[in-house]
């Protein structure tokens, strides 16, 4: 290992071709082609208490032994071949390595200046490509193989560019969720392109904080399904999302996430179907901004914000925007939220196999939602507005609506009791929904929005739980 921090290399053959030389001594050379057989890459980042701020330069005296020949090295392409790169984190106390064999990278624009005694990469490359030559990497629990395409960095813009990704199971569902044991995410993820931009050098090595100013992603493709056969792993807790940044320890800040035209699936199978429920969102779109746990430099009133818009089931569009205060030691949220008119029928994918209730009419929107929130629980309210809302009883095993002897007595039960079909009932006033969801912390922060939502709907159509049906008291007092 290298006994300084800083980045170093060295090859054990190296062959120009397209020669041309300037004539004056010291001469210029450009080459049109530099190829490097064998590589070894060596990257030190100490980390101390109190860090002295060092430039992070690049070991070029394999050159400047020349600078009395050469002035100067302009290459068109380089090519490195059979890479070795060795990363060490040093701290006081401790050393971490991470060793990578057999990757290629090619390097379009090197200009180097011989007669300064270090440069910085942006200083003499303008692109560098890396092929990783098909290697894929399997997680620790064996579970996912993940691989990607070309990654690119242009040192310029300062952008990391992975021309393509995925993450995959190893395993066929039934296997996988076997082998997992518990409650879990099976996940399927493809990208088609991601870049994260702004990538700040002088901070990461100085500092040891990661900062880009944009992740953006195109084109993402993310399906998750879960067997709901299987328990919760005992003590499992879900942290809210200011909770996961303050227990990172690594400093990280990404100014802007832009995922465009993305599509999320959520498929979930019950213990009593072979089906999955599943619920879709295509021409998912997300404009997020102050994702870090940099928290000495941000202002008290700091929020992450995230403005999305998607198309429910591919029929009506949802915009919504979040707000996590970042100071918040409740973990504080806000919703609002509206959406086109839909056909509820869709829903039907997601409630017949989870639920045992088809929706066989009705349309309706979410004209606005206004809730808020915290790691205990969420409230606010929401107007619902729909029409011809019905439901029947749905045979999860047979896969098709119930025609039993209970059938009818659910659909009267439902339909005619519990469910008002219409919001609002002719010339009258609209019903606001109340929201109110206690949170689990065996569930994800998405679960818990989900659900609060959900509350929401439930509370317009005449579904109230305790809780909700005092809140409505209070309401209705304070018109009073």
């Amino acid at each position: 290992m290298p006994d300084s921090a800083g980045f170093r290399f060295n090859s054990d053959r190296v062959v120009f071709s397209g020669i041309n030389l300037k004539q004056s001594m010291p001469t210029r050379v450009t080459v049109n082609k530099l190829t490097f057989d064998r590589m070894n890459f060596f990257l030190v980042l100490k980390k101390a208490k109190e860090k002295k701020k060092t430039r992070f330069d690049l070991d070029m005296s394999f050159i400047q032994s020349y600078a009395g020949l050469m002035a100067g090295l302009k290459v068109d392409t380089t090519y490195l071949k059979d890479i070795s790169l060795q990363y060490y984190t040093v701290g006081d106390s401790s050393v971490k390595s991470v060793k990578v064999n057999d990757i290629a990278l090619k390097v379009r624009g090197i200009n180097i200046d011989t007669t300064m005694a270090s440069l910085g990469m942006r200083d003499m490359v303008k692109n560098m490509t890396i092929d990783l030559r098909g290697r894929s990497y399997i997680t620790n629990d064996s579970m996912y193989e993940i691989q990607s395409g070309l990654i690119r960095y242009d040192f310029p813009r300062k952008a990391i560019v992975v021309d393509s990704f995925y993450v995959m199971p190893r395993y066929p569902r039934k296997t996988f969720f076997e082998k997992a044991r518990y409650q879990t995410d099976r996940v399927k993820l493809f990208g088609k392109r991601m870049e994260l931009r702004d990538f700040d050098f002088d901070d990461f090595f100085d500092n040891d904080h990661i900062h880009f100013g944009m992740l953006r992603l195109d084109e993402a493709d993310l399906r998750l399904y879960r067997d709901m056969k299987y328990p919760l792993k005992p003590g499992v807790y879900k942290p809210m999302p200011q909770e996961i940044l303050r227990n990172l320890t690594q400093k990280i800040t990404v100014d802007t996430v832009d995922i465009r035209d993305s599509y999320l699936l959520y498929g979930e199978y019950s213990k009593k179907s072979e089906n999955p429920g599943i619920a879709y969102f295509e021409n998912f779109n997300i404009m997020a901004y102050h994702l870090t746990n940099n928290f000495s430099v941000i202002p008290d009133t700091t929020n992450f914000l995230i403005r999305m818009n998607t198309k429910v089931m591919g029929d009506a569009r949802l915009d919504a925007t979040l707000r996590f205060p970042l100071m918040s030691l409740d973990d504080e949220f806000f919703i609002t939220a509206n959406s086109e008119k839909m056909d509820m029928t869709k829903l039907s994918q997601l409630t017949e196999n989870i639920l045992g209730i088809s929706i066989v009419s009705g349309k309706g929107r979410i004209v606005y939602s206004d809730i808020k929130g915290d790691n205990i629980e969420s409230s606010g309210t929401m107007l619902f507005k729909y029409r011809k809302f019905k439901l029947k009883m749905y045979d999860t095993e047979k896969s098709k609506v119930s025609s039993g002897f209970f059938a009818p007595v659910f659909n009267f039960m439902i339909n005619g009791l519990m469910i008002k079909s219409y919001n609002p009932r002719f010339a009258r006033t609209p019903r606001k929904g109340i929201v109110y969801y206690k949170r689990d912390t065996q569930r994800s922060v998405i679960n818990y929005l989900w659900k609060s939502l959900l509350s929401g709907m439930l509370s317009t159509m005449g579904i109230n739980t305790k809780e909700q049906r005092q809140q409505k008291k209070i309401i209705k007092k304070g018109e009073d």
